[in-house]
């Protein structure tokens, strides 16, 4: 047993990378996130902000062949990195013996590495041709790097000797910042971080800069900020700039990427916020299904052919016909009528009213309970319908078994025959299901969160494809892949369990 748990689990990586692969190439070939327009709808209800294009460029790297972009995504290669605002330090130390005094002096930084002018041109010619039912006005400029940008400023370093403190290195004080080049893309600000031990005198020199086009901040590869003092520097001693690391990309390193709709917000935080609302509605149903299910599916193989039975069947299988968005909108429209009607009545929409957080507990516990009524009723009946006649066939195929005869014979109590030695083998159909359980409490409940207006994954995934969120709609697809394989790994291990016969070891049944 042990052996085949560790293959399953050496072969989850590799159908975790086959899954998102074919996942993320589908998802690459719907309109919009390679450039490509749809063939219908409106144009402009087609086209993205400028922000929410940066936000899908950086999540997939559109103009990339498709095999490094699912690599970027993925981790496996990194991205050079662009940020809007840095931060430089530039550690320093002043001697002991350093005169005080007022110094001039000149910080110069400057960003290598980018393209030259003749393939940033032929990048933008290309990136128009494909995004140009994207952005209602491609602008040339910025679009990509030109070449290396930079920018100087002059300040002033006085030097402090404090009366006290002779032997002590001078204090430094930073005065008039000024930047000598007009025009530059960048702004800045100036800060001092007070010394170490090590520094003696000085302290570090932070210099935070920004740029509204934050393809003049490239880090990454072989492109790194230049940063030199010039100037009057005597008496201080100025250490390598420190940059601070490109931060790891990808879904190997945790970074989903963020969300296309409200670029301002990760996509690991939007799936955090819905994840917990649909497992406690998920796991609410699958608690009613199984404690419904198992008893009506034993009570009708032990009682076949009583009037109870064929009822049972006749309104189980009538539940198991109804669609379940039929069944939430009558659900809905039936409280409606109650409200109106001034009788007691559910909630319908929501898991909890406004200002519920200031409620005592016992109340709050009272209030979500009954929110959860109807969304519970609505996922559950389906699933106990469908699950019971499963159990049903199971218990009656055990109990015709020539060992259960034997027990009878033996003298046992019925309930001693079904409970102890028919149910456990009656439970391998119901087990099998096991492995659907984990992805639907994802996937499941899409249609009756939206009925209900409950913000969880189901809801969360509709609108991603209402608003061609693509960063959230290839995060649920593989958090969905990933529940599905643990699922079929936790139904093996439940064969195993029910049944002693069962066994994946050579030579095994």
């Amino acid at each position: 047993m042990t052996a085949y748990i560790l293959k399953r689990l050496l072969l989850f990586p590799v159908m975790m990378l086959a899954i998102t692969l074919v996942s993320f190439t589908i998802i690459n070939l719907a309109p919009g996130v390679s450039g490509s327009s749809s063939a219908t709808g409106d144009a402009s209800a087609q086209r993205m902000t400028r922000q929410q294009l940066k936000t899908l460029r950086e999540t997939f790297h559109v103009g990339k062949p498709v095999h490094h972009r699912y690599l970027y995504w993925l981790g496996a290669m990194q991205p050079e990195y662009r940020p809007e605002t840095l931060t430089l330090r530039l550690p320093f130390s002043v001697a002991p013996d350093a005169v005080p005094g007022v110094r001039t002096v000149r910080v110069r930084f400057a960003f290598q590495g980018a393209i030259d002018e003749a393939e940033r041109m032929e990048r933008v010619r290309a990136a128009k041709k494909a995004e140009e039912t994207l952005v209602p006005a491609w602008d040339e400029e910025g679009c990509y790097p030109r070449g290396s940008a930079g920018g100087e400023l002059e300040l002033e370093i006085e030097l402090q000797k404090k009366a006290l403190f002779l032997e002590a290195p001078p204090s430094p004080v930073f005065r008039n910042p000024q930047p000598l080049a007009e025009g530059s893309p960048f702004s800045w600000a100036l800060a001092w971080e007070r010394p170490t031990a090590e520094q003696g005198g000085g302290g570090t020199l932070l210099l935070q800069i920004s740029s509204a086009e934050s393809h003049y901040l490239l880090i990454g590869g072989e492109a790194a900020p230049v940063l030199e003092v010039t100037g009057d520097v005597s008496g201080m001693s100025f250490a390598p700039v420190e940059v601070p690391p490109a931060p790891k990309r990808g879904v190997l390193f945790g970074d989903l990427g963020k969300s296309v709709e409200r670029p301002s917000v990760t996509v690991a935080q939007r799936l955090w916020d819905a994840l917990p609302i649909t497992l406690l509605l998920n796991f609410i149903s699958i608690l009613v299904i199984y404690l419904a299910s198992i008893p009506i599916g034993i009570y009708s193989a032990t009682h076949q052919n009583t009037m109870l039975d064929r009822s049972s069947t006749v309104v189980l299988f009538m539940l198991y016909s109804l669609p379940s968005f039929w069944v939430a909108i009558l659900l809905l429209k039936g409280m409606v009528v109650l409200k109106n009607a001034g009788l007691p009545y559910l909630p319908i929409q929501g898991l909890l009213p406004t200002g519920a957080d200031d409620l005592p507990t016992l109340e709050y516990l009272y209030t979500a309970t009954k929110h959860l009524i109807l969304p519970v009723l609505a996922l559950s009946y389906g699933a106990l319908a469908g699950l019971s006649r499963f159990m049903r066939v199971g218990m009656i195929d055990i109990i015709r078994s020539d060992y259960i005869r034997t027990a009878r014979a033996k003298g046992c109590r019925e309930p001693r025959v079904i409970f102890k030695h028919a149910l456990r083998n009656s439970l391998i159909p119901v087990v099998t299901l096991v492995a659907g359980l984990l992805p639907s409490m994802i996937g499941g409940s899409i249609i009756i969160e939206q009925i209900f207006g409950i913000n969880g994954m189901g809801n969360l995934a509709y609108t991603a494809m209402l608003t061609r969120d693509y960063t959230i709609l290839m995060a649920t697809l593989t958090f969905g892949s990933f529940l599905t394989l643990a699922g079929i790994l936790i139904s093996d291990i439940l064969y195993v369990i029910i049944d002693p016969r069962i066994s994946f070891e050579s030579g095994g049944r």
